[in-house]
């Protein structure tokens, strides 16, 4: 394969130009020659194949290419052991780390110097894809769980409940993330919920799953005293909004039974 000084291919030229015919031709070329290092594989200098270069410029079509013929190319590591996912987060290319993300590419290989993909992005961009994950219902949804404390040292579920999220926070609950898990600084998450609405929200949609033991867990913090370390703690409001919606919709009779016991 020709190779430029800075070790580029063709194939590479074309994914940094986004140039998805061009790449279509030229991995049906390399596989009529049946060369003996395939060309989606040779990478450049600084160990980027193709697929990292179409990551790192957006280049989602050929990204789409790329992976479709060699899905092993999104574990591929280049001469700082980052994957293309890691590139097209440290350059913050939100097309292409949607589109790798919705190709299953792994989010928990650190590069050279520790880093996972999502730390590389700007933290409430990071957020905002976890949470598109969380609710899309990707595979192995419980392994966000894992993920590092990328938000003001907090746990995912932090995160969702700082910003109002409800439907991030309930995608996380059932993933298996608690209410009651502490930040580092000891601080529960269910500590960050500061509107009567998002609270209410969560708790329709905790009963609506009969989740009995978050509907109870969210209960008791709202209905917690006030102090210095929860925000949220207006539980008379949230027990009359949530007996409310239950009441207007049949299917959320098990949420009355609850606030009946309650």
């Amino acid at each position: 394969h020709l190779q430029d000084k800075g070790g580029r291919t063709a194939l590479h030229v074309a994914c940094s130009r986004n140039s998805p015919l061009v790449v279509r031709s030229l991995l049906a070329a390399a596989a009529a020659a049946a060369q003996p290092t395939p060309l989606w594989s040779v990478a450049d200098k600084e160990g980027n194949l193709a697929l990292h270069v179409a990551a790192m410029c957006g280049a989602v079509e050929c990204i789409d290419l790329l992976v479709d013929l060699h899905p092993s190319a999104l574990s591929a590591l280049n001469t700082e052991q980052r994957t293309p996912l890691h590139v097209a987060c440290a350059v913050h290319e939100l097309p292409a780390v949607r589109y790798l993300l919705l190709r299953s590419a792994h989010l928990f290989p650190p590069d050279a110097s520790g880093h996972l993909p999502m730390e590389l992005l700007e933290r409430p961009r990071a957020l905002s894809l976890l949470f598109q994950r969380i609710r899309s219902r990707c595979p192995h949804s419980t392994r966000f769980l894992m993920l590092p404390r990328i938000y003001r040292q907090w746990l995912p579920l932090h995160c969702a409940l700082s910003h109002g999220d409800a439907a991030a926070a309930h995608g996380l609950m059932r993933a298996g993330a608690s209410l009651l898990s502490l930040s580092p600084s000891g601080k529960p998450a269910a500590a960050l919920l500061s509107s009567t609405a998002v609270a209410t929200e969560l708790l329709v949609r905790l009963c609506a799953d009969a989740d009995t033991e978050g509907a109870r867990q969210l209960l008791h913090t709202a209905a917690a005293p006030p102090d210095t370390s929860h925000k949220f703690s207006n539980g008379v409001s949230l027990l009359l909004l949530t007996t409310h919606r239950a009441l207007q919709d049949a299917k959320f009779l098990p949420l009355v039974c609850l606030l009946l016991s309650f």
